[in-house]
Formats: C-alpha cells, sequence, structure tokens
C-alpha cells in the first residue's frame, strides 16, 4: 500500500508541476519578457489577465509581434501551442490593429495589406462564419489566424518597461545641466 501511495503522490506532484507556469523568458533583440499561460481561456479573458499581470514592476498586456524574429522567438522558446495575441478587427471589419501593450491602436494588416508586419497562414484572415475579430499564433511555423474570440486557447503575456516620454529627456537634460552649474560654481 505505501508503493501505491508513493505512486500516487508521485504522479499529483507532476501533474500540479506541469501546470505551473515557467517564468518569463528574455528576448535580446528588444529586452522585452514572455511568459506563456496554459489556461484555456477567451481572448478577451487573455486580454484582462495579461493586463493584470507583472514582472520585475512592469505591467503585462496580451502579446504583441512586430517581426518575424520575436515571432520565431515566442514560438520557439515560450510556447509551441496555440496562443491567443493582442491583435483584432473587431473595430472595422479587415482592419487589424494591436488591442494591447505599447503598439495598441497601431493597425498592421488592412484589407489585404501588411502595414507594418504581419505573419498571416495562407487564406488567412477570413473572418470563417463571421465573428472571427481575435488573433491567435496557431501552427508550429508560428503563423496567425483570426478565430472567434470565444474559443479557448492558453496566451503569451508580455513585459516590457514603458518608453519615457519626451518631457521626461527634457527634464532629465535639464537636471544635468543644473547639476553642472552647479559643479561649476563650486
Amino acid at each position: 500500500m505505501t508503493n501505491a501511495f508513493h505512486v500516487l503522490a508521485c504522479a499529483a506532484g507532476l501533474a500540479v508541476a506541469g501546470s505551473v507556469a515557467a517564468a518569463p523568458v528574455q528576448f535580446a533583440d528588444n529586452g522585452h519578457y514572455y511568459e506563456w499561460v496554459n489556461a484555456r481561456v477567451s481572448w478577451d479573458a487573455a486580454v484582462a489577465a495579461s493586463a493584470a499581470s507583472s514582472y520585475l514592476g512592469m505591467t503585462g498586456y496580451l502579446v504583441t509581434v512586430t517581426s518575424d524574429a520575436e515571432s520565431d522567438f515566442i514560438y520557439g522558446s515560450v510556447t509551441s501551442s496555440r496562443a491567443w495575441a493582442g491583435g483584432s478587427d473587431s473595430e472595422e471589419e479587415g482592419v487589424w490593429k494591436w488591442i494591447t501593450g505599447p503598439e495598441a491602436g497601431t493597425a498592421f494588416w488592412s484589407h489585404g495589406s501588411t502595414l507594418t508586419y504581419a505573419r498571416w497562414t495562407i487564406g488567412e484572415p477570413n473572418d470563417s462564419g463571421g465573428g472571427e475579430h481575435a488573433l491567435v499564433i496557431h501552427n508550429l511555423a508560428a503563423n496567425w489566424n483570426d478565430e472567434g474570440g470565444v474559443n479557448r486557447n492558453g496566451y503569451v503575456i508580455e513585459y516590457s518597461a514603458p518608453v519615457p516620454e519626451p518631457s521626461t529627456y527634457a527634464l532629465f537634460a535639464l537636471g544635468l545641466i543644473g547639476i553642472g552649474l552647479a559643479a561649476r560654481r563650486r
């Protein structure tokens, strides 16, 4: 009976360990961190959960993908499963925008034309059956598909330090000038 108990305890431990998320992984090209969440949720739930997450003082957001290198990193180092991403054409059919992160509001695809970066699977986005307004990374080539947001997928949270406003640089420069003037007076 003791052996059966140990086997069950080990199996339960492995099951729990398998569901625990790994620490976010940093992509050297942009300094951002990425975290795979293996929870089958709707796109809206993934957006909300990502925004409620933080890592090293950075607020999370549902991943935005802006280059092949970033896409390959995410799909090779963070996950190889279907994953929600932060793009949608819910405002205007056929105009895909980033809804999350620093790129929020930026259109990346419009009626068949790539505006910044897109990695659609051939024939996508197609709004098959209507209502496909959520972006999902969906296959081993890390290509994209449009899906209904009520589908259940895992998701990737991206963390990046906020970009300072230009006024922050101006204040910093004024501070340096002040320090320099004070040092000259001594």
